[in-house]
């Protein structure tokens, strides 16, 4: 079970890698700024997430379920059902993102945009899943399994290291900050993110593309 249904779960989040979110997903963060008589208001969203197709299997273990042989000794036909946790490794996650910048007209050059962007990432973080899974396993000189059924319950990232490489040229001296800032905020959103659409959409694909036998 564990060696098979990985290809399973990485095919189908392969097919909406990157995951297109949209501009429903905004945060509103404020940067100290020296140059200026207030702070300068970023207004941020995420447009998209890629690489969660590049998720490594370390390996299922059972919450809650069973395993029963509804075979004999010499010819095993094993069902089982139940929850299990597996832990990942997702070697790179990073998130499309887009920003708007207001604050005292003095803070802003007349030629500069009030519009950034840029890629924030996590590298080498784990996600914990959690994962509903049915269906039969059958060994012997002919093995093969069948999934008849799948549901993804949740998936935490563990936040690894964290990095924004964003276009942020017009206040070298808070640039830092601003990115530090900007990290902290978003490493949240990315997690709802994951437990909102991004399983929506995983478990929709896992609908579709079940039952599925492998041999």
């Amino acid at each position: 079970l564990s060696v098979a249904y990985p290809s399973i779960i990485r095919g189908i989040l392969g097919k909406f890698d990157p995951v297109e979110l949209g501009s429903e997903r905004t945060k509103t963060i404020e940067i100290p700024s020296s140059g200026c008589s207030g702070a300068i208001s970023v207004e941020f969203g995420m447009a998209s997430i890629a690489g969660l197709s590049n998720l490594d299997f370390d390996g299922l273990d059972l919450l809650e379920g069973s395993m029963t042989n509804e075979g004999s000794d010499f010819r095993p036909d094993w069902k089982f059902q139940g929850t299990w946790l597996e832990t990942a490794r997702l070697s790179s996650l990073s998130a499309g993102t887009d920003a708007s910048l207001d604050g005292p007209a003095e803070c802003f050059d007349k030629a500069l945009s009030k519009k950034i962007s840029g890629t924030a990432a996590v590298i080498d973080s784990e996600v914990a899943i959690s994962i509903s899974l049915e269906g039969g396993l059958k060994t012997g000189f002919s093995p093969s399994m069948t999934i008849n059924s799948a549901r993804i319950e949740s998936m935490e990232l563990g936040i690894g290291t964290f990095d924004a490489e964003l276009e942020f040229k017009a206040w070298e001296e808070v640039a830092f900050d601003f990115k530090k800032s900007f990290e902290v905020s978003i490493s949240g959103e990315i997690n709802e993110i994951i437990n909102g659409i991004v399983l929506e959409k995983l478990n929709d694909g896992i609908e579709k593309a079940l039952p599925k036998s492998l041999p």
